[in-house]
């Protein structure tokens, strides 16, 4: 076997959309801008506290992260605008606004503090002490 070919078959090797039967390996889907997206918005989730870590099983609020995040997903905004389908396009745009919003609600509620009740939670606990 000729050096270019060894070098082709180690490549083929490393790809991880090879066939999964050759060794055992599954098979990784075909990569989608969506899907990218998601798993930005889960991390971002994730960050907020909005949803529980799955190793430790706590939800954990960092919201330095968050805002890294957020600005990471508005960058590629930017940088893929007229690049996108109408569809990926349309989704980029919601999962920004929605943890936009989710963000400033959960940077209310921490600068809050995290012991203050909200009015309705407090009438409602009100309600239990009489």
């Amino acid at each position: 076997m000729g050096q270019k070919d060894q070098e082709k078959q180690e490549r083929q090797e490393h790809n991880p959309h090879r066939d999964p039967q050759a060794k055992g390996d599954k098979e990784f889907p075909k990569p989608e801008f969506n899907s990218f997206v998601t798993g930005l918005y889960t991390q971002t989730l994730l960050a907020m506290g909005v949803v529980e870590n799955p190793r430790s099983g706590e939800k954990q609020i960092n919201l330095n992260e968050a805002q890294f995040l957020i600005d990471t997903i508005g960058m590629l905004e930017v940088k893929t605008s007229g690049n996108l389908s109408e569809q990926e396009a349309a989704y980029l745009k919601d999962v920004l606004g929605d943890l936009r919003m989710r963000y400033v609600n959960a940077a209310r509620k921490d600068a809050g503090g995290a012991g203050e009740q909200s009015g309705a939670e407090k009438e409602h606990a009100d309600g239990e002490q009489k």
